[in-house]
């Protein structure tokens, strides 16, 4: 999944749409098209990358607020996540940097997330702040 104005970068948009990516249009036509599209992918059993936070981290490397996406669609379709710590990209082309530049990344791959059934009395947004909180603090446990 990428933000549609993506596809329209010369290199980047050829490379993510050679990699399978598609778009996620920012308003409602084009989120409920891009949802709709993910669950197919996840229904079928294959996988569907989703940055969270949904934009590129700033120059000092703190997590942005996460959306809700990715813990809904696993709420959804009954799939788990894997969480993935990315350390050191914000080095590489953080948001206000023009182009891409070159240092040191580390993947840091987490143990299974399983997004808990939303328990009695709480309402669905309650819940997926929750999850969402928990997911968070797994991926940001490996950032320093």
């Amino acid at each position: 999944m990428a933000w549609d104005e993506v596809f329209n970068w010369k290199i980047v948009g050829k490379m993510i749409r050679y990699l399978g990516a598609f778009p996620v249009g920012l308003n409602r036509q084009g989120f409920v098209k891009a949802t709709r599209k993910a669950r197919q992918i996840l229904n079928d059993g294959a996988a569907l990358i989703i940055f969270p936070e949904a934009e590129r981290a700033f120059s000092d490397g703190e997590l942005r607020p996460f959306k809700n996406g990715a813990v809904r669609l696993a709420l959804e379709t009954g799939v788990p996540i894997l969480p993935v710590t990315i350390r050191g990209a914000n080095r590489v082309w953080a948001q206000g940097q023009k182009l891409p530049g070159f240092s040191k990344v580390q993947i840091v791959y987490h143990p299974i997330f399983t997004v808990e059934q939303s328990p009695a009395g709480t309402t669905l947004h309650e819940h997926l702040k929750i999850e969402n909180d928990r997911l968070k603090n797994v991926i940001a446990s490996a950032l320093f």
